[in-house]
């Protein structure tokens, strides 16, 4: 079954520290109290009444369940049982031995083991246990004389059994005494270690530390406290004994002495940051009170002042950066909902920043660029995608669609996570309406340069046009006019017109702004044919011999009067 010592600390690995001496208290206890009764019991054996002896051997046996209950951590479970115990084996060896042998006696450690499981800070467990079993005490002294026992003891021996339970229940009240003070000794060892634990704790702190009691005189400080007191006052050399705010004048100064004074009348926890002028630094003070006085604490917390300046000044200019940027910024939740915005990007899609702030990016795009939206989210997520730039089309609060250049970063958390994402948008609409406008003046430049190649050009099928007719008038007029004739001279006519139409058509491709045309279907022929047509003339004028091969038969989608403007 191993030591004494062992059995006795079974189930100390599952309590908390607190409730070990209980533990070890409850195990001496019952490993006690089961030998006690087999002295009893070889007693009773040797009078030849082994009946009694084994009814208080199973009985003292059963109080070993108290070591079961511990080691399995149900120690409340077992000081109960072990109270409750103790009393029914005294209660059960009185009924079968008689009144004549004085075993109510036992009842009196009994009891005392009530008040050796349970203390004053268990009162109302206490209160109970020792309200029951003293009941049962009761109500056995009362029966007893009304019960017949178990076996009829001779009265030669009926002195010696007096004896013998009279000096049993002496020895089970000094074991009782032993256990408790031997308890007793070791909480006030444990308390010794823990207490010179907690002055180690406190003098390796780099904070001051002060306990003072009700009437505010010093009863610990630490190094760093008769230290900082020595800086600041000049003396200090004994600490303890004196009052804490003859110590420590600046607070009166600072007027925290009042606040420290009603944190320990209410016994409400006071913190406080102050300025001492003299050593020209921040502290920081907490005090925590108690039914014993008040344990205060104090620290240089220059540094994080310092540092916490910086962080407020890096904020504002960061905040002001971003509210004043000239381009448009906005912050998005991973899910795309605007979490911060500036007034540029305000201004550029015309919402106000509450209601930029109750949207998402899809709410300013066109469902068409949703995919492409998604796509580059998810790149930026997944790390594919570092940052991304790209001119997109934003949907202002008007419906009208704008060119923005659109720059994404992702912002990430301290575990590599997608927190935010960072877009700057800067609007280029002013930019394509320039662009436009040069594109523009720059056609109506070449249009000036090929009018007069354009106007011979022109002139030439008109004078084709003016001769075939004055030839189909003059066939007329001599009567000689056949069908031939009118079909050959009409179908010069008819080409002619053709050219002249695709001369102008290429005009009105060259010289227009397309942007808004529908996509179509078109062949590559005839965008190269018109354009062609348009530039045939100002080739020759310039001498240019211009030698077009055969051109595939393809069809493109397209804005066929921008390709045209392109060729």
């Amino acid at each position: 079954m191993g030591t004494y010592k062992d059995l006795c600390e079974l189930g100390s690995e599952v309590v908390s520290n607190h409730d070990r001496e209980k533990l070890v208290r409850s195990n001496s206890m019952a490993v006690f109290i089961f030998a006690s009764g087999l002295v009893p019991a070889l007693i009773y054996l040797a009078l030849g009444a082994a009946p009694i002896a084994a009814l208080i051997v199973v009985c003292s046996s059963a109080n070993l369940l108290v070591l079961v209950f511990n080691g399995a951590g149900y120690l409340k479970a077992a000081r109960y049982f072990q109270s409750y115990c103790f009393t029914i084996v005294i209660a059960l060896s009185s009924l079968a031995v008689g009144p004549d042998a004085d075993v109510t006696l036992m009842f009196l450690p009994a009891l005392t083991v009530v008040f050796l499981n349970f203390d004053f800070k268990e009162k109302w467990s206490l209160l109970f246990v020792l309200v029951t079993t003293s009941l049962i005490a009761i109500a056995v002294d009362i029966e007893i004389e009304n019960v017949t026992s178990l076996y009829k003891f001779p009265e030669s021996v009926m002195p010696y059994l007096r004896i013998s339970a009279r000096l049993g229940s002496l020895f089970v009240l000094f074991g009782e005494l032993f256990v408790f003070t031997r308890s007793l000794a070791a909480s006030k060892r444990q308390l010794s270690e823990t207490s010179s634990n907690v002055v180690a704790i406190l003098e390796s702190l780099k904070e001051s530390f002060y306990f003072v009691d009700r009437n505010w005189i010093i009863l610990h400080a630490n190094a760093a406290a008769l230290a900082s007191v020595k800086t600041m006052t000049g003396s200090g050399d004994e600490l303890p004994g004196r009052h804490f705010f003859n110590m420590h004048p600046y607070m009166r100064e600072q007027r925290n002495a009042e606040e420290l004074l009603r944190s320990m009348e209410f016994n409400i926890p006071f913190q406080v940051e102050y300025w001492v002028e003299k050593t020209q630094s921040w502290y920081e003070l907490s005090a925590q009170p108690g039914p014993l006085g008040m344990s205060i604490m104090y620290r240089n917390i220059n540094d994080r002042r310092k540092a916490e300046e910086r962080v407020r000044e890096s904020e504002q200019l960061q905040s002001a950066l971003f509210s004043q940027a000239a381009t448009g910024l906005v912050v998005t939740s991973p899910t795309g909902r605007f979490l911060r915005v500036n007034s540029e990007m305000c201004r550029i899609v015309g919402y106000t920043e509450d209601e930029m702030l109750q949207m998402s990016v899809n709410e300013i795009s066109f469902e068409e660029d949703f995919a492409s939206n998604f796509d580059i989210v998810s790149k930026l997520a997944s790390g594919e995608l570092k940052n991304y730039q790209s001119q997109r089309r934003y949907k202002t609060k008007s419906g009208e669609a704008i060119v923005v250049s659109a720059q994404g970063n992702v912002i990430r958390d301290a575990h590599g996570n997608v927190a935010n994402f960072i877009v700057s948008a800067q609007d280029l609409t002013e930019a394509k309406h320039a662009e436009q406008k040069l594109i523009q003046a720059s056609k109506m430049s070449s249009l000036g340069e090929m009018a007069g190649s354009i106007a011979h050009e022109i002139n030439s099928p008109l004078t084709v046009i003016a001769l075939s007719a004055e030839q189909l008038e003059m066939a007329a007029m001599d009567e000689t006019v056949d069908a031939d004739t009118v079909a050959r001279i009409s179908g010069r006519i008819t080409e002619t017109v053709n050219r002249i139409t695709k001369i102008i058509r290429g005009l009105k491709s060259f010289s227009r702004n397309a942007e808004l045309d529908p996509m179509v279907v078109t062949t590559l022929s005839s965008l190269v044919g018109d354009t062609l047509e348009l530039c045939r003339e100002k080739f020759r004028y310039k001498g240019v011999d211009l030698r077009v091969g055969a051109i595939p038969d393809v069809n493109l989608i397209c804005r066929p009067t921008e390709l045209s403007q392109v060729l």
